[in-house]
């Protein structure tokens, strides 16, 4: 049996096909009216022609098509079945096509003699009926009340208001919002206070509000001229002022939606995410929060990238701080996070600036995926393009290449091939990098073996088996930054700070250094820090015996390729070790740029929450407590610590109970503790 055929790859009946194959629709489906049958009108209006010499004898059954809708059937039909009739007809004008078959039909009531005046012919261009869903549909309509800040700051000064006082896309259609005072008679809604400070926005049609609003004109234009619902609705056309006094309706309601839901939130993160769905890029900045059980996304607003416009970036930012002082008045308090689609290094400047605005406004520090661990990668992002020139990108590309090619050395390896890389990505580059270390001996044998083209010769190898013994330390200090023990911004400081330490040590790097003690010409030089070339091949020379007798030869016979391997790999650590130097002083507990941004997540999984500490689930709630107090009281928040300590305490218990058999008091506990951990949820 075949496969059905999917609904959205099915061809759709063309309006063109009744008068261009001589069919009629005579079945429609009753809620869309789309048409599910068509019968010939040929096979209906006249006998079927017979052919010379044809074995079958001719049938009057009168042929149907239905979906798959397949109009060369329809045209194979009229050429072997009514190929007289068919050649007539197709010399007619699209009028006399339309008269075609209603004028034989009336030969045939007047005697013609060519005529079966038994069957009734359907017209020649059927006319849907309005079925009764669509009409209640688009006859519906519904009045929203909205804040009269939203109204008047966001709908009328800022989405629809141009610098002038000039309403932008409105084609000066007057703003279809009335205040509450002169529409509560019209309501007659005894719930409603008329002392509130509220609009009323009025949609006569909710087909037309509920509609995508690109799609709403042509769409619902061409339905009303194709069901004939534009005689029976009020306006017989719906134009574009219609659809702006839409677009600012749909705005306020959603704007309206938002304020009201967020009122009974305690905390919310913004998501800034670049589309470029559009003609231009643009920054989507999207509000979500929890509710019921429910992770909720909702649309705030959008903004063009402009990165060639400090000033107008510097408005954008303003712009966004605006729409939350109105769609949520305590935002300062309510905002936890931000998130963001790109990486620190792919983020544009507004993005960058928008995050600054926020972290200043707030009344504590919200959670930011960026922060110290992003500007710690962007450090050595820029200490990768610094080592990945010309000369070394080369040798890495041929190299990549020649391996991916080499089938005896990928079986040799078990099916392991070289990973590709992702060129300005250092994430990509570190991982070749390690790929190349960690199987060293065998891939250079392959290349002395093999000879390729524009091979790299040892100095090249030496930098990469360094950068990948800094990029191991570099490593660990990312996933301690990633943790949850770097919660603490001390602790974060300590790890950026050991970083620091441990890369100067092992690589003989001096610094930071006084202006008098720098300016040695004979050393590798970076900010404040300075590694001579004695330093350097002792580094690379702790590398292993492979680096240690590739330095050695080099230094022998080819001077001018150690220094470059020298050269490259000091620039290197020293570029990485100065950059996160600057970092740590940056993140100093002082300092505003930095201040008001957390960069590790908190735990707040099931088993994360079992395993964390109890100091450290307090410290969290330390953190939170400006944000918590505006919806908890001080007792309720001491509550939530005493339920997660009973929680980690019947956790502890039940990870023991083999070890011996609990009590009554334990189980007590433990009952307890997962009750509380229940309410510590829900709250």
């Amino acid at each position: 049996m075949a496969a059905p055929i999917p609904a959205g790859s099915q061809r759709k009946f063309g309006p063109k096909w009744e008068l261009k194959y001589a069919v009629a629709v005579t079945e429609r489906d009753q809620l869309t009216q789309i048409p599910t049958k068509a019968v010939c009108l040929m096979c209906q209006a006249f006998e079927r022609e017979e052919a010379v010499g044809s074995k079958r004898k001719k049938t009057s059954r009168v042929r149907s098509f239905s979906a798959p809708w397949r109009p060369d059937n329809m045209k194979r039909h009229m050429e072997q079945q009514h190929p007289l009739r068919w050649e007539e007809y197709q010399k007619l004008t699209d009028g006399e096509k339309r008269v075609y078959f209603s004028a034989r039909e009336v030969m045939a009531m007047s005697g013609g003699d060519d005529a079966v005046p038994s069957l009734v012919v359907p017209p020649m261009v059927s006319e849907p009926t309005p079925s009764a869903e669509a009409y209640a549909l688009a006859a519906q309509y519904r009045a929203f009340l909205v804040d009269k800040d939203i109204v008047e700051e966001l709908i009328a000064g800022v989405l629809f208001q141009t610098t002038n006082d000039e309403y932008r896309n409105a084609w000066n259609v007057p703003l279809t919002f009335t205040l509450l005072e002169e529409a509560s008679a019209a309501l007659n809604n005894a719930d409603i206070d008329v002392n509130e400070s509220r609009y009323v926005a009025r949609v006569e049609s909710l087909l037309k509000f509920n509609m995508c609003l690109n799609q709403v004109v042509p769409l619902l234009q061409k339905t009303a001229e194709e069901t004939g619902m534009d005689a029976s609705l009020s306006g017989s056309s719906f134009t574009e002022q219609q659809l702006a006094c839409l677009c600012r309706v749909a705005c306020a309601v959603n704007f309206q939606t938002l304020k009201d839901t967020l009122r009974r939130v305690w905390a919310f993160t913004i998501a800034l995410e670049q589309g470029n769905d559009a003609a231009s890029p643009y920054l989507d900045v999207r509000v979500r929060f929890e509710r019921d059980a429910q992770l909720l996304d909702f649309h705030l607003v959008s903004i063009p990238i402009r990165e060639d416009s400090p000033q107008i970036i510097r408005h954008q930012s303003e712009l966004v701080v605006k729409c939350l002082d109105i769609v949520a008045p305590a935002w300062k308090a309510q905002l936890i996070g931000v998130t963001t689609s790109d990486s620190f290094a792919k983020m544009p400047s507004c993005s960058r600036v928008i995050v600054n605005r926020l972290a200043q406004s707030c009344v504590a520090s919200f959670y930011c995926e960026w922060g110290l661990l992003s500007q710690l990668e962007l450090a050595i992002q820029e200490s990768f393009n610094g080592l990945c020139n010309q000369r070394f990108m080369a040798g890495l590309t041929s190299l990549v290449g020649h391996f991916r090619r080499q089938r005896a050395l990928i079986r040799e390896m078990n099916g392991e091939m070289c990973p590709k890389f992702e060129d300005g990505q250092w994430r990509s580059v570190a991982s070749v990098l390690k790929w190349f270390t960690v199987h060293r001996a065998r891939l250079f044998n392959c290349v002395q073996d093999t000879q390729p083209p524009k091979a790299a010769g040892k100095e090249w190898w030496v930098t990469v088996i360094a950068v990948n013994g800094i990029m191991e330390r570099v490593n660990v200090a990312l996933t301690m930054l990633r943790g949850p023990s770097a919660a603490l911004g001390s602790a974060r400081r300590e790890y950026v700070a050991k970083l620091v330490t441990d890369l100067a040590v092992v690589t003989g790097t001096l610094g930071p250094l006084a202006v008098s003690q720098q300016s040695n010409g004979h050393n590798i030089e970076f900010g404040d820090f300075s590694m001579s070339r004695e330093a350097a091949i002792s580094f690379l020379k702790e590398q292993g015996s492979f680096v240690m007798n590739a330095v050695n030869e080099l230094e022998v016979n080819f001077p001018a390729c150690c220094q470059a391997a020298v050269e490259s790999t000091a620039n290197f650590a020293v570029s990485v070790i100065a950059r996160t130097h600057q970092i740590m002083l940056e993140c100093d507990e002082n300092s505003n740029s930095t201040a008001s941004l957390n960069t590790a997540m908190p735990p707040f999984l099931p088993q994360a929450l079992c395993k964390t500490r109890n100091q450290l689930f307090a410290t969290h709630l330390q953190a939170q407590r400006v944000r918590l107090l505006q919806h908890y009281s001080a007792d309720q928040i001491e509550q939530i610590e005493d339920q997660h300590r009973m929680l980690r305490t019947s956790y502890q218990l039940d990870e023991h109970k083999q070890y011996y058999k609990p009590d009554s008091i334990v189980l007590c506990l433990a009952y307890e503790g997962a009750e509380g951990f229940e309410y510590y949820n829900q709250e």
